[in-house]
């Protein structure tokens, strides 16, 4: 799980929006925030149904299989 390990301290934090299809931004926001590292914030916004994620780019890009459906598989 790519929660056990904390991102490296010099990885860049970066900002994407993922726009949901199949889930409740607000019900996800709450599911994901455990996994977010301590620089990490989520942020569901309702009017898009999208999640604003923000945090080091490896746990980013994690979260994003997960959010997506994609988690194990290459890409």
């Amino acid at each position: 799980s790519f929660s056990q390990y904390p991102a490296p301290r010099d990885e860049p934090i970066v900002i994407q929006i993922v726009q949901l299809e199949h889930a409740d931004a607000e019900e996800l926001a709450e599911v994901l925030r455990p996994f977010l590292s301590k620089d990490g914030s989520i942020t569901a916004y309702g009017p898009a149904n999208s999640l604003i994620i923000k945090d080091r780019k490896s746990i980013v890009r994690e979260l994003v299989k997960v959010i997506k459906g994609r988690l194990g598989k290459k890409e």
